[in-house]
């Protein structure tokens, strides 16, 4: 086949000089998907025709089929050595409704739009939300200038991806596993796991605005970087769960005591039709009274 790889150089340029001017977030990294023939915005500020359109996103979620998953090691050197696969060509879930995978550098890259996504230098394929952000507000502060930010293929990151009572579940799991087989574990590997878990899910918590501090004054957590110091210890996972199931606890009476658009409908409707039946009642005591006075 033959490919031109002009635009791919263009757009390559583009997104240097941008990095190279902006404060980038620690430990993140900038993945970029730039398709075949890139569409290109209708009002160019430039007037050279090379303003792309642009999309931050997060990564799709591709299930690969097993029959074309390849393996490099060797049959006899599989009993000393963990298996490495890589992915054969053909991937399930590439033709998926573009409404489903919005946000996503699959959608965008369907949409002839370039994606770029904000990567965590970790061993999860991961969009950090508050590298996502910052990503956002940088395009945005040069739209129209360097890119077109199609916002509409932009990934929502005022979800809440991981609620609180997500990570209090996960804490006190974890908790009760390590007390029902405190001998069967290895402790080092297993607090270096959750410590991660931990870093990754308060990251993508909605509400961690309500705890960060008491994190960074009782556990070690670090705000700018949204890590812990130190790999925390059953102790300290102990202490977080009983710091933040409270919170839960605070968040779900607060639900609990707001009434529910249908409670109030439905409660809107009683009180209609006990007028109605009042006043039906009254009418009908009225008709009553002047069959009797004739």
């Amino acid at each position: 086949f033959d490919f031109d790889f002009d635009d791919a150089v263009r757009a390559a340029i583009q997104i240097t000089q941008l990095a190279l001017r902006c404060e980038q977030t620690p430990n993140v990294v900038w993945n970029v998907n730039i398709p075949a023939t890139p569409q290109r915005c209708s009002h160019d500020a430039n007037g050279d025709g090379h303003i792309f359109k642009w999309a931050v996103t997060r990564p799709a979620t591709l299930h690969y089929d097993g029959d074309n998953l390849i393996t490099i090691t060797k049959s006899e050197e599989k009993k000393e050595f963990h298996d490495f696969v890589i992915n054969g060509p053909n991937a399930k879930g590439v033709n998926v409704d573009i409404d489903e995978e919005k946000g996503t550098d699959l959608c965008a890259l369907k949409q002839n739009v370039i994606s770029i996504t904000a990567i965590e230098l970790s061993p999860a394929l991961h969009s950090p939300l508050h590298a996502t952000n910052h990503l956002i507000n940088i395009f945005r502060a040069n739209h129209e200038k360097l890119f077109f930010c199609d916002t509409e293929l932009f990934w929502n990151v005022n979800v809440s991806i991981r609620p609180l009572m997500s990570i209090v579940q996960c804490l006190e799991y974890w908790l009760r596993l390590k007390g029902n087989n405190s001998d069967k574990f290895d402790d080092t590997v297993l607090l270096q796991t959750y410590t991660l878990y931990l870093e990754r899910d308060i990251k993508i918590c909605a509400s961690k605005h309500k705890f960060t501090n008491l994190l960074t004054q009782t556990f070690g957590w670090k705000t700018d970087l949204e890590k812990f110091n130190e790999t925390l210890t059953w102790d300290k996972l102990t202490e977080l769960y009983h710091v933040l199931r409270p919170l839960t606890q605070q968040q779900s009476s607060s639900l609990l005591m707001m009434p529910s658009r249908a409670n109030m409908v439905i409660k809107g409707v009683a009180v209609t039709c006990a007028v109605v039946a009042m006043i039906a009642s009254i009418a009908f005591i009225k008709r009553s009274a002047e069959r009797k006075s004739t």
